[in-house]
């Protein structure tokens, strides 16, 4: 796997290259700022300032100043959770990430997903023990479709996950996984749910499918980006294609 050059984060930043209302939400982990090692019960988005927030203190991430050079928090047995919203057909998801560990689970890690599990799951974005990403993307009928991309993900070093859905039609898209900017084919997807879900960082539904890495940044925009948008993204958030 490939990770590029990175710096610390600037609170105040804004992306410059793509329209605002594209992107839906993006917490960097320097907003969070507390004591190294703090637990943190509330994670606010930058742009539309959805808080991501977990009531019981057992389960909230904690925030470290300086992971291999960047502010992160540790989602290890963690999650956050934004208010129910309806995802847009077209969704594009950027996620800064490292693990120190490898995922043990042939399942997802989960990074960042709209699956409450039942019949209400919308998209799941992560990594397993097989898949360096993965991008699952549920129907109506609630059957998951995944996007793989086969190999093991780098340890002890920042990755950029990415996950997208074009819904082309109201029936049927194509959707993508990638890690460092390669990217897997695009794979056919049918009808999205299109009820209202939490957005959870860290695990889904009822603590299911955990990650165990730190989390730097988190990108969400709401359509389908061009490869030359999506290039510029991963210089923004410190990867070269």
């Amino acid at each position: 796997m490939r990770s590029g050059m990175y710096g610390r984060i600037r609170s105040g930043f804004i992306p410059r290259v793509t329209a605002e209302k594209l992107l839906i939400e993006q917490w960097l982990a320097i907003d969070a700022a507390a004591a190294d090692g703090a637990r943190v019960p509330q994670w606010v988005g930058r742009l539309n300032g959805m808080p991501a927030s977990q009531a019981t203190e057992a389960r909230q991430p904690r925030f470290y100043g300086g992971v291999v050079g960047e502010p992160a928090m540790l989602f290890a047995g963690s999650l956050l959770n934004t208010p129910a919203f309806v995802a847009p057909p077209d969704i594009t998801v950027f996620a800064k990430v490292l693990f120190s560990t490898a995922p043990t689970s042939a399942n997802n890690s989960t990074i960042l997903c709209q699956d409450s599990g039942g019949n209400t799951r919308s998209w799941h974005s992560g990594v397993s023990s097989t898949k360096s990403a993965r991008f699952v993307s549920f129907n109506t009928g609630v059957t998951g479709v995944a996007a793989e991309l086969a190999g093991t993900i780098g340890l002890n070093a920042w990755q950029l996950i990415e996950g997208s859905r074009d819904g082309d039609t109201a029936a049927a898209g194509t959707m993508l996984a990638g890690c460092n900017g390669v990217n897997t084919d695009p794979v056919a997807t049918g009808a999205v749910y299109n009820g209202a879900v939490a957005l959870s960082i860290g695990a889904r539904g009822a603590y299911i499918e955990q990650m165990n890495g730190y989390i730097s940044e988190l990108r969400v925009y709401g359509d389908k980006l061009s490869e030359q948008l999506k290039a510029r993204i991963r210089l923004e958030m410190g990867f070269q294609s």
